[in-house]
């Protein structure tokens, strides 16, 4: 009864229960619908054929009516230009809005509609064309659809399609329009001759299913109603939320319970399992879980879906459907499988069998793929697990429990409820997920927690998925578009129109996601991309006229034509209506479209699979996916031309002779996506071309991939260009200049054996540069030809040495040998042999991919300077690895790419080499964070896409935790066009929404809401600040008008100590009076520090806190510090300074409860030359000088000026100068409103303060002219600061010793900020509910806070005004203008130092005619 995935089944059959709109639905309203539709539907059906206009005016007509639309208008033209794009109706929501069209222009009527309506003949097919019919109704819709969304300028955006049986709800927004509908069968609804409900429709009465109808398609679903949504706005969320609460229930399962119950039963159930369980049969293990549950998942998500038939025919007994439901009742009634029953497996094998090979008598056609071939998962053919085991996977994969009282029952999982990228994201959870024997002859999963996290398996939403493909793929699309339109207005017809048809001109799109995971953004590219396709059959026939019709309409008629043909002549149990043309469409742009790249192979296979199951044919096999679907490293690999450059600078010419095979390579690919895949010789014809094209590429893939090797090994890079003095020579002349020197007393004898010993190290020098001169010989050698052919050599085809001389290499070496009776010959041979085999080695553990040789075809002459081609488009979501993971591949990454930093993280990488995969003209979309916006590491990507890149449109979330809820990210997107011969564009669209104000759905609306274009040209290398024009142009203005800090106080911001063990160097008063009392001359080396929580604005407040200043001997000159060991160094310092070596000792060496490890003062990396010191520090002195401290990692404005000797630890930075004009000047709230664009932003919206930036931080010059009052105003700052503090204890203090408060709330700690009603209220809130505040007491608070309090009231009110005082001067230094000014205060970021200006408020020092009075209030939103 219920078909389409607009809104989940769980929803409509329970989750809509929960709605108003469905309690409000009376009884007898439904009765009366029920009873009026029957009429009118048996009605009709009694006439012969009834046609189109027979439907409309005495069913659809009418039934619209009934559910409350009034006001229809009819054949209302969509073109101003008289065309054809006519729908059949236009529902205006009331009469007002019907009045108020009624006057327009036909296509301007519809800003005014609800919805458009379609209406065909009774029970017409409506996804594919109808012998005499013309179109495709479905495609017909959305071409009215997206013509509507324009008009309106998406106030429209909801259509209905009817055959009159077929009700079909359509919404624009959806990511696959031609999918996401909602269709509500009535012939099955009212029981109509052939009509029959089918086992999925169990679940749903026909009572239930007209309510649904009088609901999702009456009038008032369609009605602003609940803050501005309207019903199905409102059940699209909730839609939304039922799905992912079933996906993260699921996801639950599968991690926690089935993939571990898996790789436990399949090694006991193994019979020809190892006698030892070593790494390899624990990877089969993992490999076989993961493909089973791939393979259950693609039967699941198939049955479900109505794509296998398990509700009718032979194959019905074996289907999972069946055993899902048996299971259940077994369970149900309390009956176990018996123990040594397999009969599920069985039952399974058949099922596998069946879609892997195909079986007549079951109905199934033979659909392969590999996914169920028995040669991918041989673990799997050897094992029949038991029922016990089998029934317990299926009903973990098939129900989730439920809490709910009403549902006492487990649910059924329904997973055509389920988008399969929902379930590629459930899945790629576990592919991370590693396994371990478990001491007793088991296997289980390794414990380790981190396994999601660190797969990376977050799920990216489809809304922000659907804006990168937009962002990406649409300007391509469009520009299809416009060449045709083009055509026909220039008079264009016949061939060499069809030549331009933009359906089938859409298929010779490339696009490619470079870190596909399971598939995710590929799946929706093939929704996104087919319903374009799809559509743009339609719209080719209407703006052409004269009965156009696209030549991708008969090819889509020939394949299902094909397809119906053989399932005939097999008797597969396949009707027509199974084969609408969006399923062919998709398998069309599956196979010439899509191409994607994983590092994980189960990964590739993953997405394989949600692919396959997201472009399922009935009757036609899967489709053949190996030449576009890549494991392989993506951002590692070597290219044709620098490659070859490097080669013949060595002396090799061997990658010409091999390119040749790479035309004709790419002439294979090419018929490879030609090739339907219609039956399975054809599929085998594919796997056939794509072995020769594997077979052809090997060679030369296997030699880049050699010298791509190189850059991890290093041979070349670390070689020296020639020997100056051989190994020989220096040991026969310095060993001989020694043996002369005079040994008669100590110190002729110590000159002695330092001179040998400088030698000895020259010769070990000299010994080591010989053998990398020599390995860079060799490898010379295998790369010139010396051995053979290098890339056959690279293969494994030809092996260098062979193994006898190998064998003896082994042997010698086992003697500690270095082959002195080898032959010279011999030896390099050998070391070439070496060198080859580690290579190979490197190549395999890092899986480089060399791109043009993967994908042949989409790049052409690749050897020259003019090579051409690359991909249209390149979308995706980069992993986000930390730059610490990749340290092993940095090298190679040094040499790749230009944007190379040291500290950068992964994903930079896969940004320059998306712009490299690229056609000229092509585009590239991204969701990373955006930490690379401000970043010191990603300069060089500003750089690059400054200056390499047309950057078309970014939009940034900021901390947006509603997209990854589970990741702590900063998602921004950015669509940049790699140039070509166009003019290069001026602007780019930005849009930038705080992350409170990403909305839970209409993200595509809000982005284009918030758009708003930016000049190009304020991209630079320098860090990116996202604002509107104004707001840019007034950063602009603070960094001309301003000097880098660096240069203004000739200064550089430093960090505090790093102890290395914070437990052992920080201690509290208590402790240092100890120490002292037990030495007096511990006082020396204590002093006081601060943490970062006592770094606070205008003055640090120091919490007695002590630091021992044990300095490194490198840099100062302790009285061990010429001691000849360690131990004698520890002698002295025990006698030089005995109670702090106590205490430093017994943190020498300590056992890690958690790891097990060792840790303490030894184990640090950072300790001085011995081990109770600390690392070396070359401004201790800095911190006895005045200086300004501030922290890293800040929610406010916290510049302290310190002129006491106080350190602070590795949370606290300082700048080495006193100087007031800087504190003044990084406190005022100009310079928070700035830092918060130009800082980076950390968690919970914290800046950064990095030394990078504060380096650079402009400072007026011009504040020189009014330093006096600066320096005045902050010493008062200061004092007043320490005054309102010294209040604010006093009276704490009071409240513990006289009130008995022992634990204070905050607003208490600082009771200056009360007045004195408050103070009491605030006393009265925390005391116990017993302790009742009596009058006395009261009073006795009050005069407490009159005399301690008040004064710092009086004080904080004084220090409010000289903060304005000094913002004024901040802003005049900085030229700021009355209007940048307001524009400062209207667009203020929280935690702004103080508020705006009020009226009437007291200026202590201000003129108001350089300070605005603004009377709304900040921006909460940056």
């Amino acid at each position: 009864m219920l078909q389409g995935g607009l809104f989940t089944r769980d929803w409509l059959t329970q989750g809509i229960l929960e709605s108003a709109q469905w309690r409000d639905l009376t009884d007898d309203a439904v009765d009366q619908a029920r009873e009026q539709i029957g009429e009118l539907l048996t009605s009709l059906t009694r006439r012969k054929a009834p046609v189109e206009a027979e439907t409309e005016e005495k069913l659809v007509y009418p039934v619209l009516r009934l559910l409350g639309w009034d006001h229809i208008s009819v054949q209302q033209r969509m073109d101003a230009r008289g065309r054809n794009d006519v729908p059949d109706a236009l529902l205006f929501p009331d009469a007002d809005a019907d009045a108020a069209a009624a006057g327009l222009d036909p296509w301007q009527r519809f800003r005014h509609g609800a919805a458009l309506v379609e209406a065909k003949r009774w029970n017409r097919p409506l996804d594919r064309a109808a012998q005499g019919d013309q179109g495709v109704p479905a495609a017909q819709l959305m071409h009215y659809l997206s013509r509507a969304d324009v008009i309106t300028q998406g106030k429209m955006r909801w259509g209905i399609l009817t055959n009159g049986r077929h009700w079909r709800l359509y919404w624009q927004g959806a990511l696959s329009v031609a999918d996401d509908y909602l269709e509500i069968d009535l012939g099955k609804v009212f029981g109509l001759p052939g009509c029959t409900p089918d086992l999925l429709d169990t679940d749903v009465t026909a009572d239930h299913a007209l309510r649904l109808f009088l609901l999702l398609f009456g009038r008032s679903a369609f009605l602003p109603a609940d803050q501005g949504r309207s019903f199905h706005d409102q059940a699209l969320v909730d839609a939304r939320q039922w799905e992912e609460r079933v996906a993260r229930d699921l996801s639950d399962v599968v991690f926690d319970l089935v993939f571990p119950l898996l790789v436990r039963a399949l090694p006991q159930h193994d019979r020809a399992r190892p006698e030892s369980t070593d790494d390899a049969y624990l990877e089969e293990v993992r490999s076989g879980a993961l493909v089973l549950l791939y393979r259950l998942l693609f039967i699941l998500y198939a049955e479900d879906r109505n794509l296998l038939p398990d509700e009718r025919g032979p194959y019905a007994r074996y289907s999972l459907t069946r055993m899902r439901l048996e299971i259940a009742d077994a369970r149900e009634h309390g009956i176990a499988p018996a123990a040594r029953s397999a009969e599920y497996w069985g039952r399974l094998e058949t099922i596998f069998s069946a879609i892997a090979e195909g079986d007549d008598e079951l109905g199934i056609p033979p659909y392969n793929g590999g996914l169920f071939d028995p040669a991918n998962a041989p673990l799997l053919a050897r094992v029949r697990l038991p029922d016990v085991v089998t029934g317990e996977v299926i009903f973990l994969l098939s129900h989730r429990p439920t809490a709910l009282p009403a549902h006492p029952r487990p649910r059924y999982i329904n997973y055509r409820d389920l988008s399969v990228q929902q379930l590629g994201s459930i899945y790629e959870s576990i592919l991370e997920y590693a396994v371990e024997a478990d001491g007793a002859g088991g296997v289980r999963p390794r414990a380790d927690n981190s396994a999601r996290h660190r797969s990376g398996s977050y799920y990216t939403p489809e809304d922000l998925v659907g804006l990168i493909i937009e962002r990406a793929v649409g300007p391509l699309v469009d520009e299809v578009i416009a060449v045709f339109a083009d055509a026909v207005a220039a008079g264009t017809t016949g061939d060499a129109l069809a030549a331009l048809d933009p359906a089938t001109r859409m298929l010779d799109l490339k696009i490619v996601d470079p870190a596909m995971g399971s598939g995710h953004f590929l799946v929706s590219l093939v929704d996104w991309l087919s319903d374009k396709v799809f559509k743009a059959t339609e719209d080719a026939a209407i703006a052409a006229g004269g009965g156009y019709v696209s030549p991708l309409v008969e090819r889509i008629a020939a394949l299902r034509a094909d397809i119906l043909a053989r399932a005939t002549a097999h008797g597969w149990p396949i009707v027509a209506e199974q084969l609408d043309d969006p399923h062919i469409v998709r398998r069309m742009v599956l196979k010439r479209c899509i191409y994607g790249v994983d590092l994980n192979p189960m990964a590739v296979e993953l997405a394989k699979v949600a692919l396959w199951l997201h472009s399922f044919t009935v009757g036609a096999p899967l489709s053949f996916l190996d030449h576009h679907l890549r494991c392989g490293n993506s951002v590692l690999g070597a290219w044709v031309r620098p490659t070859s450059l490097w080669l013949a600078n060595r002396g090799s010419l061997m990658v010409n002779r091999h390119l040749a095979m790479i035309d004709n390579v790419a002439a294979a690919m090419a018929q490879i996506e030609t090739i339907p895949d219609n039956d399975i010789a054809e599929v085998e014809q594919s796997k056939a071309l794509f072995g020769t094209v594997a077979e052809a590429s090997a060679p030369i893939d296997a030699l880049l991939s050699m010298v791509e090797a190189d850059t991890l090994m290093g041979v070349f890079d670390d070689a020296p260009a020639r020997i100056r003095e051989s190994a020989e020579q220096i040991a026969t002349v310095g060993r001989a200049t020694v043996a002369q020197m005079a040994e008669g007393d100590d110190e002729e004898r110590a000159v002695k054996a330092k001179a040998l010993a400088k030698v000895e190290k020259a010769l070990a020098k000299a010994a080591e540069a010989e053998r990398r001169y020599a390995r860079a010989e060799a490898f010379k050698m295998v790369l010139e030809g010396s051995f053979g052919d290098p890339a056959m050599i690279a293969t494994g085809a030809i092996e260098i040495a062979d193994p006898a001389l190998r064998d003896g290499a082994i042997e010698a070496s086992a003697q500690a040998s270095l082959l002195p009776s080898a032959r010279p010959d011999d030896r390099r041979r050998l070391m070439a042999d070496a060198l080859v085999r580690e290579a190979r080695g490197l190549a395999e553990e890092h899986r480089f991919l060399n791109w043009e040789i993967a994908f042949p075809g989409v790049w052409r002459d690749l050897a020259s300077q003019g090579r051409s081609g690359g991909f249209d488009a390149v979308i995706g979501n980069p992993p986000y690895v930390r730059q610490e993971m990749i340290s092993p591949i940095k090298p190679a990454l040094e040499r790749a790419y230009g944007s190379f930093a040291g500290t950068a993280d992964l994903y930079v990488y896969f940004y320059e080499q998306g712009l490299k995969l690229l056609r000229p003209g092509g585009r590239m979309a991204y969701v990373v964070t955006n930490k690379w916006l401000k970043a010191g590491y990603a300069e060089g990507l500003r750089r690059l896409f400054a200056e390499d890149a047309w950057v078309e449109f970014m939009a940034d979330f900021g901390h947006a935790k509603r997209f990854f809820p589970d990741a702590d990210v900063f998602p921004c997107i950015i669509a940049v066009r790699k140039p070509d011969a166009g003019p290069a564009p001026e602007t780019f669209g930005l849009a930038v929404i705080p992350r409170d104000d990403v909305p839970r759905s209409g993200l595509a609306e809000a982005v284009q809401a918030a758009t708003y274009l930016s000049r190009r040209d304020t991209l630079t290398a320098e860090p990116w600040s996202l604002e509107p024009p104004d707001v840019a142009a007034l950063l602009a203005k603070i960094r001309a008008n301003g000097v880098p800090l660096i240069d203004y106080a000739g200064v550089k911001p430093l960090y505090g100590i790093k102890t290395g063990f914070n437990e052992a160097f920080l201690i509290d008063t208590a402790t240092k009076e100890r120490l002292i009392a037990e030495d007096g001359r511990a006082a020396d080396i204590i002093k006081p520090y601060l943490r970062g929580q006592d770094i606070d604005r205008w003055l640090p407040d120091w919490a007695g806190l002590w630091m021992i200043v044990m300095k490194s001997s490198s840099d100062f000159s302790w009285p061990w510090a010429g001691a000849p060991t360690e131990q004698a160094a520890e002698a002295i310092f025990a006698a030089t300074y005995p109670s702090v070596h106590r205490h430093l000792k017994s943190f020498e060496s300590l056992p890690d409860l958690k790891t097990g490890k060792l840790k303490g003062l030894r184990h640090r990396e950072d300790h001085g030359r011995f081990w109770w010191e600390l690392r070396p520090c070359a401004y201790y002195h800095a911190f006895a000088q005045p200086r300004i401290f501030y922290n890293d990692i800040t929610w406010s404005s916290s510049f302290g000026i310190d002129v006491a000797e106080r350190l602070t630890n590795n949370t606290g930075y300082f700048i080495p100068s006193g100087d007031p004009v800087l504190a003044a000047v990084l406190n005022a709230p100009l310079g928070w409103w700035y830092s918060w664009r130009r800082a980076q932003h950390g968690k919970d919206e914290a800046l950064r303060y990095f030394s990078s930036f504060v380096e650079s931080y402009p400072i007026p010059a011009a504040i020189d002219n009014e330093r006096s009052a600066v320096s005045d105003t902050v010493s008062r700052l200061a004092a007043v600061t320490r005054t309102i503090r010294t209040a604010d204890r006093a009276l704490a203090d009071w409240l513990r010793l006289e009130i008995g408060l022992a634990k204070l709330p905050g607003l208490l700690g600082e009771a200056s900020r009360l007045d004195s009603d408050g103070f009491v209220a605030a006393v009265r809130a925390a005391l116990p509910k017993r302790l009742l505040l009596t009058a006395s007491r009261q009073a006795q608070l009050r005069e407490n806070f009159a005399e301690t309090a008040e004064p710092a009231r009086a004080a904080r009110a004084a220090a409010l005004g000289d903060e304005r005082t000094l913002s004024n001067i901040v802003n005049r230094a900085y030229g700021l203008s009355l209007e940048d000014v307001t524009l400062m205060w209207r667009t203020a970021p929280p935690r702004m130092p103080l508020g705006p200006p009020i009226p009437n408020e007291p200026s202590v020092g201000m003129d108001l005619v350089d300070m605005p009075v603004v009377v709304e209030p900040p921006s909460t939103s940056g």
